[in-house]
């Protein structure tokens, strides 16, 4: 069944759009930044007594992690991620060894 629904999905895949790939780009920021995102909100839901919460509010919870995450991420991505590759490739050119001969 596996190898079906992978055939299924390999044969109906098509290629991301703008938005996806976008969020492929800050993924990293989004993988180190989430935990802070989850951890203040536990803070705060906990500094404003909430001891229950119904499954409506649990998927709406996520939904604010989802949201805030991607919009952390997408803010370090463009003023500390992309820089630092920028200045990183910089440096690759200034040292990258001459092509064709000493």
């Amino acid at each position: 069944i596996a190898i079906l629904a992978f055939l299924v999905a390999l044969r109906a895949w098509r290629a991301p759009g703008p938005v996806m790939a976008y969020l492929g780009r800050i993924s990293y920021s989004i993988y180190l930044l989430h935990p802070v995102v989850v951890v203040a909100l536990f803070h705060l839901a906990a500094a404003a007594q909430f001891e229950r919460f119904s499954t409506l509010g649990l998927v709406a919870i996520q939904g604010v992690v989802m949201v805030l995450s991607a919009l952390l991420a997408a803010l370090c991505f463009r003023w500390v991620e992309a820089p630092a590759i920028e200045a990183g490739s910089r440096i690759g050119r200034r040292f990258r060894p001459a092509v064709g001969g000493a």
